[in-house]
């Protein structure tokens, strides 16, 4: 029989070579749990993965171990990045701005080492409630809280924490 299809709770626009060839070959993939179709030259959307991978992200099934983020989260963080350090401790950047502002540290989220872990037991709620006014993303309100719930308890239960946020510390100072 086929692979059972895990749904994504927000479909994944892929961009990437072979596109095409990857959408024609649709109907042999969601024999084997994947379930995608064209978007447009070069890319794809994916609704469902195979469940058992357990994966939220479909980018790693297809580009493998080299992904990093979707390229529009890496453009944003490249720039928040570039104004954190040089431009905010400067006085040349912004003269008009006031003082210069050191910023002294930044937590990375999303990443495979994290290093610093935030108890958020207490507020669980709350981060569900923020993410639910993405409505547009959100099909499935109940689902997404269940995922968020799990998730946070998962990281936590990892540093003996009842729910944690995750993140890697950048120094800069």
């Amino acid at each position: 029989g086929a692979v059972r299809a895990q749904p994504l709770l927000i479909p994944a626009v892929v961009e990437l070579p072979g596109a095409a060839a990857l959408a024609e070959a649709s109907p042999e993939l969601s024999k084997l749990g994947l379930e995608l179709e064209g978007f447009g030259p070069g890319a794809v959307i994916v609704r469902a993965l195979p469940a058992l991978l357990g994966a939220p992200d479909p980018t790693p099934l297809l580009f493998g171990s080299s992904y990093v983020n979707h390229a529009d989260h890496r453009a944003v963080g490249a720039a928040v990045l570039d104004a954190c350090a040089p431009a905010a401790a400067s006085p040349l950047y912004f003269p008009d701005a006031g003082d210069a502002h050191v910023v002294g540290r930044i937590l990375l989220s999303g990443t495979l080492e994290p290093d610093v872990h935030v108890d958020i037991t207490g507020v669980v709620d709350r981060k569900v409630a923020a993410v639910l006014c993405h409505r547009s993303q959100i099909s499935d309100p109940a689902e997404v809280g269940e995922v968020i719930r799990n998730r946070s308890e998962a990281a936590g239960a990892e540093v003996g924490l009842g729910a944690a946020e995750s993140f890697r510390l950048l120094l800069l100072s």
